[in-house]
């Protein structure tokens, strides 16, 4: 019979529930603060921090098993994303069977999104949909969100209804765009797909639509989030953008990652139009 961390043992039947996931924990986070924080919620009967092998630190993440579900879902719902330690938890039902996270099903990737919305309010705006198995909004090394995040839902149809609520809407005065986020071997399918159609595994992008105040400057910093930008230039005339412009990457598979995720990204509310330029573009990009 499992112990009970801090109550002993728990009297009636017991409903255990599965075991929470809670990541994005501070480095400093033991089994000792993650169970000062959840055993208010009810009696808890396991919490672990996962650790490296080599060097005993910790990876970021650890999961809490409540001795009764009820307890587990309130938890769930009055500690997500609440800071510890300085830093947001992300908090989710843990899935031993990773079949539906590998296959995507129900996982969508929305565009566009405001600097400042962050995971607490993705959650929030596409929860009325469905159930919510994670969000995140993606951020740069420094921390600084990157435009784009991920819902996952439990279900397919809380994926289909959020895309057509939300797509094409306006999320804090900004238009984003949705679309079901693929899988890794089918994106590594259509990437060989892409390659093979590149000649000489052309590594240069083509990019229009641009909004006429954005500079050469601001493009490579939009696209270098992606890899490592060899140049990056909006075609100009007499001062003035044309619209267009040119990214190179060093890395093929990094253009490639750039195309699917950055073609129909809103920028000053134009959708963007990002694909493989022709041997001849790509001349007006080299000095």
């Amino acid at each position: 019979m499992t112990t009970c961390y801090g109550l002993g043992e728990v009297k009636g039947e017991r409903d255990q529930s599965g075991p929470l996931f809670v990541g994005n924990l501070h480095p400093h986070v033991t089994e000792q603060v993650l169970l000062s924080i959840f055993l208010p919620f009810g009696p808890v009967c396991f919490v672990k921090v996962c650790r490296d092998r080599a060097t005993n630190l910790s990876r970021g993440f650890g999961f809490v098993t409540f001795a009764h579900r009820h307890n587990a879902e309130n938890a769930l719902d009055t500690l997500i994303f609440s800071e510890l330690l300085g830093k947001p938890m992300r908090m989710m039902w843990a899935q031993h069977d990773s079949t539906l996270r590998k296959s995507g099903i129900g996982n969508i990737i929305i565009k566009g999104l405001a600097r400042d919305i962050d995971d607490l309010a993705l959650y929030d705006t596409f929860s009325c949909f469905g159930e919510v198995l994670s969000s995140r909004v993606v951020c740069d090394s420094n921390g600084q969100p990157k435009g784009y995040g991920f819902v996952h839902y439990a279900t397919p149809e809380g994926a289909e209804l959020a895309i057509k609520k939300l797509d094409g809407m306006l999320l804090n005065d900004h238009l984003v765009s949705i679309c079901h986020y693929k899988p890794y071997e089918e994106r590594q399918a259509n990437q060989n797909a892409n390659s093979k159609c590149c000649k000489k595994k052309d590594n240069s992008l083509y990019i229009s639509n641009l909004p006429y105040s954005l500079g050469s400057e601001e493009l490579c910093s939009l696209f270098s989030v992606f890899g490592y930008v060899t140049s990056a230039k909006v075609i100009m005339n007499n001062s003035q953008s044309m619209g267009y412009g040119f990214v190179s990457y060093s890395s093929i598979n990094d253009a490639i990652i750039a195309v699917s995720l950055m073609n129909g990204y809103i920028v000053g509310n134009r959708p963007l139009k990002v694909a493989f330029s022709h041997s001849a573009e790509k001349k007006e990009i080299e000095p």
